[in-house]
This record gives structure tokens, C-alpha cells and sequence, in this order.
């Protein structure tokens, strides 16, 4: 099946500054069997480097949560910085609150979000990643990336160091849409989206168009489970399949 969103499950936005790690309690639980993609940013004048960063949980024993699509800092006001965390398939949901566990390199801005996605290959889902930057563009279009898979789910990243409150950052043609930030408080912006892919070889990023800003890139492919490719199940239906309606 092909990799397809399903739902965001808890978010940390901490735009005053503050100590890691962040335990975040997961607003809903995953279903067992799925993937977590940890999507984080950092926003500091101070250069951050990724050394020593990771993430656990608290189910019992805990999931292997690995980091990808390190991106580096991009110079600016508030030196924005993107990465993912990874987990291929979620076991041993606990059954009370979820909490999700981040360390991240010390004092520092940040916004971390936490998806839910089915459809990737739990026995390792990492294909390929690419990383890159812009400045002073109004057009950002993450790196192609070479995938070894034949069928594969790109999620292309693209964050923001702007002034603007609102950057009004587009939708690319032919991708869909995690989430989007458009900078409504003054502090940061961005975009993960998704596409299925299928085919080995080259595989392009998504193209960003916004206001002029200096802008960190990634493009992640994950391998679909066996069978994957063609049009994501829709989440409604997802959904109706986890309840055992359809």
C-alpha cells in the first residue's frame, strides 16, 4: 500500500525559548503497526548543531525513533534548522497517555509536531534523503533524492526565517498537504507535504513559492510496504478500515 497520512497525534510550539527534553503527551494514540514522523525546527540566533539530539516514548519497551533529513542552520534572525525523527512501526501502545520524549540541542525555540502515517515498511522504512537551503528567495524547491525502492512516499520539508507575520507560503502542484505554519505570530513558517512516487532513480522535491526569506530544505523518501504505490487510501477510509467498517 502507499504511504499515506493520517493524523497529526500532539505538538510542542515553544516560541519563548525553553530546556530540552520535551515530553509531549499525545492528544490521541497511534495504532499499533503504523509510523511516527517527529518533524522538528529550531529557531535561534545562536548557532545549533543536532549532536546529541533524540527520541523515545514511554511505551514499554520503548520504540526506536531515528533521526533524518538533518538540515543545517540557516544564518538569519532567528537561524532556523529542520530534522525527522522516524519511527517505522509503533508496538506496545501504552494504555493510558501516550507522551512522546525529545531532546534537542539545549536552550532553544522550537517547534515540534508529531504525524501519524501508515503504509510505510515496518521493517525499515528509510529510502533516501536529501537536505538543502535558500536565501533570500521567494522560490524554495527541496533537493531530488535517488531512491532505491520502487515505490516510495516523499515528504518534502520547507522552513522559514522571516519577518513577514503572514509568508503566504503556496501548496505545490501535485503534493499534499501534513501542515503548514504561516507565520501568524512573527516567529517562524512552513510547510510538510507528501507524494507517492513510484519508479527507482531521481525523484524530485516539491517547489515552495513565499515571500523572500532564507529558507532550510529537506526531502525524505520512505519506502511503501510491499504492494505500495499508486493513489494514497483516503483518511476517512483509513480510518473506517482501522475500525473494521470497510
Amino acid at each position: 500500500m502507499a504511504g499515506t497520512y493520517v493524523q497529526k497525534l500532539g505538538t510542542d510550539l515553544d516560541l519563548s525559548g525553553g530546556s530540552s527534553p520535551r515530553a509531549i503527551n499525545l492528544s490521541v494514540k497511534p495504532t499499533a503497526g503504523n509510523q511516527i514522523v517527529i518533524d522538528c525546527s529550531l529557531y535561534n540566533s545562536t548557532a545549533r548543531t543536532w549532536s546529541g539530539a533524540s527520541a523515545t516514548d514511554n511505551c514499554s519497551p520503548a520504540n526506536t525513533y531515528t533521526l533524518r533529513a538533518i538540515t543545517s542552520q540557516v544564518p538569519g534572525s532567528n537561524g532556523v534548522a529542520a530534522a525527522a525523527f522516524v519511527c517505522d512501526n509503533v508496538q506496545n501502545i501504552p494504555g493510558g497517555t501516550m507522551t512522546v520524549t525529545i531532546t534537542l540541542p539545549g536552550f532553544c525555540f522550537c517547534g515540534i509536531e508529531v504525524y501519524e502515517f501508515t503504509g510505510f515498511d515496518t521493517a525499515g522504512a528509510f529510502d533516501s534523503e536529501a537536505v538543502g537551503s535558500a536565501s533570500a528567495t521567494t522560490t524554495s524547491t527541496t533537493p531530488s533524492v535517488t531512491a532505491v525502492a520502487s515505490a516510495t512516499t516523499l515528504l518534502a520539508r520547507v522552513l522559514i526565517d522571516s519577518g513577514d507575520t503572514n509568508v503566504n507560503l503556496n501548496l505545490p502542484s501535485g503534493w499534499t498537504d501534513v501542515e503548514v505554519h504561516q507565520d501568524s505570530v512573527n516567529t517562524f513558517a512552513g510547510r510538510l507535504v507528501y507524494k507517492n512516487v513510484t519508479g527507482t532513480g531521481s525523484q524530485s522535491g516539491a517547489t515552495f513559492t513565499h515571500d523572500s526569506a532564507n529558507t532550510a530544505l529537506y526531502t525524505l523518501a520512505l519506502k511503501d510496504a510491499a504492494g505500495g504505490g499508486g493513489a494514497p487510501v483516503p483518511v476517512f477510509l483509513h480510518n473506517l478500515q482501522q475500525q473494521g467498517i470497510a
